[in-house]
């Protein structure tokens, strides 16, 4: 019973290694192909289109994040978001999944705001 619990947890330590592998992968690429189409939007049609590519694709990328997890996502009070104008949103950080959240099923108009330090984390 103790091998087969241990080729178990052997099993799980590989499909998280794969997976985490494959999620980084994903990220770098796909991220990499959206800023690089971004960038060549804004030099043909402007600022305001890539802009909103990037928006597109920053909210279809927080969807995908969680199909891929098979996660079901369950968004109460949307309406009371405002379609236009500012707005803020506060995210107190319960796991890692509220980053692709807010813009995958909240808000696709979006921008970051962290603190100086942390954009000394690689």
């Amino acid at each position: 019973m103790r091998f087969i619990r241990y080729l178990m947890t052997i099993r799980d330590f590989l499909i998280t290694v794969i997976g985490a592998v494959f999620f980084v992968l994903y990220v770098m690429i796909y991220g990499g192909l959206v800023l690089l189409v971004g960038k060549v939007l804004r030099k043909k049609r402007g600022e305001e289109a890539a802009k909103e590519f990037i928006s597109r694709e920053v909210g279809r990328f927080g969807r995908n994040v969680f199909r891929t997890l098979f996660c079901k996502v369950q968004v109460k009070g949307i309406e009371n978001v405002p379609e236009r104008g500012p707005m803020v949103i506060v995210c107190n950080h319960q796991s890692v999944l509220d980053i692709p959240l807010v813009p995958g099923y909240i808000y696709d108009r979006i921008a970051f705001i962290a603190k100086k330090e942390i954009s000394k984390i690689p």
